[in-house]
């Protein structure tokens, strides 16, 4: 989309020319009214007049130098004015195929990618020795495929330079090895979390009480969060969510919030003098997925479960009798009782679906590694915004797929905290720096989060190899709000032929002349030139961007995308100089 069209912004510049040219006339006459003096009166039409006569003559004997300099000056001036017209009249047929041209230094200002007192930090790009950097907050999408620079020149650059919290999914584990110390001394609090290893330096807990609404206090903020965990771990099957997945979201629901209700009663009833109360705190105190789990499969062969001739659905429906008894008996929400009452007087060809779906989307919490990366959450939301933090998200390259739950849930839950907790002045600006966004299951909150996360304070840089990678995931509908949520665009050597042509269809076309050339019989050449439109960036020139560059697009200036140099790190001495430091 573009706030002009190719004609109207012609016409738009010619008027500001005419404009200026008529302020100048004016002022022009004022003074001279002051200066000028033909027989006793101010008359700068004579003084026009005089001086034509004068040069058309050739006789310049006795001129008056004053009567003569306004009166040349003035038919300079009469013929600037006839010059714009003439211009203001052919320009608006001058592009009639489109006008779409690479940004210009003051193209680049207009985006507001020039304003250093205001920049956000997040780096875009760089021409010439400035960098580029939007002078507010908003959303982007960075098209790299592997190996395109997009880490060195765009996610290390940033994370040095944003000013607020950082978000960093590290798939590799590189780049908390190279920036935690720089961000440490830059005065950021840095977490690691590393969803494969159980003895993780930091650790989060999607159940935690520190993240969790209380189910005492805000018990329908509680609801909501189970509900958006419950819709993770089942995803969705078709466009249209069915009975069958409705009913599992609702039963999973009520597990969750029944161990958020046991960790809060834990230590709301502690007494250390009482030893049922310790065991008690002991328990539940901080719930966890990897519990909720045993509430279903305690004394069960969970492998034989899941397969498909297993018949043991008996011992499964004992465990959940069990439950809603001791629910019962804590005095749990009637949510909670009426959920698990239901799940357990379903027929048992749908409650045992829905027990297969828990426990085979929550085994991965039997992992020593994900019940280690997952034991407590190490901070809380608010500590973000309260002071600068730097959270790095760490799992291998290979498991990204499989692990990928963990980091969804991850952002599933932020989104939701964020949206509901205005940022307040002064308090940190939080960027998510997203790499292999690909590999995530959907996120629900996405598309909300994105209409209304900049306005909230929070940010997300979503980075993926193709637009492909966006749509196999939120379908052509979610991709295309996600693309109008984004405010820049950045590509970078680009091989997928869809995503190159929906590229150049959004860079727009420009009008190229072309000049024919003809020969009769009798050999006399002849000449023709027209005009037609071609795509400002042909469809395979996406491919062949050079490593060390990359094409910016910006919202609102889309046919006037920036052809940057990529800023990479290892060549810049401010950055540098702040990994060396």
């Amino acid at each position: 989309m573009t706030p002009w069209s190719e004609t109207s912004q012609k016409q738009r510049n010619s008027i500001y020319t005419g404009i200026g040219l008529s302020v100048l006339c004016a002022v022009y006459c004022l003074i001279i009214r002051r200066i000028v003096v033909v027989n006793g009166e101010s008359r700068f039409f004579d003084c026009v007049l005089y001086a034509f006569k004068v040069v058309i003559g050739g006789s310049f004997d006795g001129v008056d130098e004053t009567a003569f300099a306004v009166g040349v000056s003035g038919i300079i001036l009469l013929l600037l004015v006839i010059g714009w017209g003439v211009f203001a009249f052919i320009s608006a047929e001058d592009s009639p195929y489109g006008e779409a041209r690479f940004a210009t230094g003051s193209d680049i200002r207009k985006m507001g990618l020039l304003d250093e007192e205001n920049a956000s930090g997040i780096i875009v790009g760089k021409t010439g020795q400035r960098l580029l950097s939007p002078n507010c907050l908003r959303h982007g999408i960075a098209l790299a495929p592997t190996r395109s620079g997009k880490t060195a020149g765009f996610v290390i650059p940033s994370a040095l330079s944003f000013k607020g919290s950082l978000i960093i999914v590290d798939p590799k584990g590189e780049l908390e090895k190279l920036l935690a110390k720089p961000l440490k001394k830059a005065g950021k609090t840095v977490y690691t979390i590393d969803w494969s290893n159980e003895n993780s330096k930091d650790s989060w807990n999607p159940l935690s009480l520190k993240v969790f609404p209380s189910v005492f206090s805000s018990y329908s903020e509680a609801e909501r969060q189970a509900e958006r965990i419950a819709a993770m771990l089942v995803g969705q099957k078709g466009q249209t969510e069915d009975h069958w997945e409705t009913n599992a979201k609702k039963h999973i629901a009520a597990l969750i919030l029944f161990a958020v209700f046991l960790g809060e009663k834990s230590i709301a009833e502690f007494d250390p003098s009482n030893p049922a109360s310790v065991e008690d705190w002991e328990e539940y105190h901080e719930p966890h997925l990897s519990r909720v789990f045993h509430f279903i499969a305690k004394d069960v062969n969970v492998s034989a479960l899941l397969s498909p001739n297993f018949q043991g659905l008996k011992t499964v429906k004992e465990n959940l009798r069990d439950l809603l008894k001791f629910a019962a008996e804590c005095e749990a929400p009637t949510r909670i009782l009426n959920d698990l009452g239901s799940w357990y007087n379903a027929p048992d060809n749908e409650a045992g679906s829905h027990m297969t779906t828990f426990l085979s989307k929550t085994q991965l919490w039997r992992s020593a590694s994900v019940a280690g990366a997952t034991r407590e959450c190490s901070f809380e939301w608010q500590d973000l915004r309260d002071s600068p933090c730097a959270v790095f998200i760490k799992f291998p390259q290979r498991d990204a797929q499989s692990l990928g739950v963990l980091t969804a849930l991850f952002f599933e839950t932020f989104f939701g905290w964020a949206l509901d907790i205005p940022r307040k002045p002064l308090e940190c600006p939080i960027a998510i720096l997203a790499d292999e966004f690909g590999s995530l299951p959907k996120i629900n909150l996405m598309t909300d989060f994105l209409s209304k996360g900049a306005g909230m304070g929070a940010i997300i840089w979503i980075i993926v190899q193709d637009f492909a990678q966006i749509k196999s995931t939120y379908g052509d509908k979610g991709f295309d709000t996600i693309k109008t949520n984004c405010s820049y665009l950045l590509v970078y050597a680009q091989n997928n032929f869809n995503t190159q042509r929906e590229l150049s269809q959004m860079t727009g076309k420009t009008t190229q002349q072309r000049t024919g050339e003809s020969q009769n019989s009798r050999g006399e050449k002849s000449y023709s030139f027209n005009k037609d439109g071609a795509d400002l960036i042909a469809v395979s020139d996406w491919g062949t961007i050079p490593f060390g560059r990359h094409i910016l697009l910006c919202q609102g200036f889309m046919t006037r995308p920036v052809y940057c140099e990529t800023p990479l790190y290892f060549k810049e001495k401010r950055f540098t100089e702040k990994l060396d430091a």
